[in-house]
């Protein structure tokens, strides 16, 4: 039997939200029992409210599972930057009351419409692709990422929990990450919850590799006996797999991610052989980073690795994206779109 362990907080440090990234237990020290009150992501109604505060007259507590402590304290520290900002302006003082009623609709519409600033400048990006040193675009995604809401849906608030775990030094898998996040934005995609599901994908695609022998990690494809291959093109089954047993809410979008990351527009990939139309636009960007990125084993500037197997690139991924990511490459300054 598995033993779930919490943590317990007062209904203060929940401040005005109506939305939480995290679900919420109430403890009844009567009988010593967790029961579920509000799942995350779900409104938190008036009534609600009166029923948590009544329970927490009769001696219960609050619990949230020890599991999503990192999301909850991610949370109050931006309800205790937001309340700081806003006592500290008196105008705003007279409107609480009135913002609060409207924090479910309004916060969430501003927060899909606000857009993003990408302040890359063509000469910052050039040094990244000369000198193989990624680091200043890490830093700025993890940047960007992190002013992502948490209560916009699970795949954001995991997706600025990932970066802000991991989002921080220069290595292939961050620069799978930090490319793929900012290549999809020069495609336009800046609906939050697709590039979160990209950030995410970026992440967690490679998961399932803990279940192959680590040799086969330090070894070439091309050397893989018929057995081992069979074994391997199976792992984008296993990372969704252990997302899924993690209890990781996994859209569609993301499911698709996960598991396409190792497909090809020319139908060449696995572990489906998917092609064409049958890979989403998310997919093919991921797929396509994640190939350029790893594949570049001499460590190649990244222009120069496109530029020496663009015929190849193009055979595999489509003319679309292989030349508007080299066109990216000569004239890269990340502009926001609204």
């Amino acid at each position: 039997m598995v033993n779930t362990s919490y943590f317990y907080i007062k209904k203060e440090l929940l401040g005005t939200k109506k939305i939480f990234p995290f679900q919420i237990f109430i403890f009844d020290p009567k009988d010593n029992s967790h029961s579920s009150f509000l799942k995350a992501n779900s409104p938190f109604t008036k009534s609600q409210s009166t029923q948590l505060s009544n329970c927490l007259v009769r001696g219960c507590s609050i619990a949230i599972l020890d599991t999503q402590k990192i999301t909850f304290h991610l949370f109050n520290s931006r309800v205790q930057a937001s309340s700081n900002q806003n006592n500290s302006n008196p105008k705003n003082n007279k409107l609480t009351k009135k913002n609060n009623l409207d924090t479910t609709k309004s916060e969430q519409s501003i927060q899909m419409k606000t857009p993003f600033k990408s302040d890359f400048t063509r000469e910052e990006f050039e040094v990244a692709l000369q000198d193989n040193n990624y680091s200043l675009l890490i830093q700025k995604a993890a940047k960007e990422l992190n002013e992502f809401s948490l209560t916009d849906c699970q795949t954001t608030s995991l997706a600025v929990h990932l970066s802000d775990m991991f989002l921080n030094t220069d290595t292939k898998l961050n620069r799978v990450v930090t490319v793929a996040y900012f290549f999809a934005k020069v495609l336009n995609m800046n609906d939050k919850t697709t590039l979160a599901s990209l950030v995410c994908a970026g992440f967690l695609s490679r998961i399932g590799m803990i279940n192959m022998p680590l040799r086969l990690s330090r070894m070439d494809e091309s050397e893989y006996t018929a057995e081992e291959k069979s074994a391997y093109e199976k792992y984008p089954y296993l990372s969704l797999h252990l997302c899924q047993k993690a209890d990781i809410h996994v859209t569609t979008e993301l499911q698709d991610m996960l598991l396409d990351h190792q497909e090809k527009l020319s139908g060449n990939g696995f572990p489906s052989a998917k092609s064409g139309a049958q890979l989403s636009r998310p997919s093919l960007v991921i797929a396509f980073v994640s190939f350029i990125i790893e594949q570049n084993d001499k460590e190649l500037p990244l222009r120069e690795f496109i530029n020496q197997n663009h015929n190849f690139l193009v055979l595999e991924f489509g003319d679309k994206i292989v030349n508007t990511f080299s066109e990216m490459l000569r004239t890269s300054t990340f502009k926001k779109s609204a």
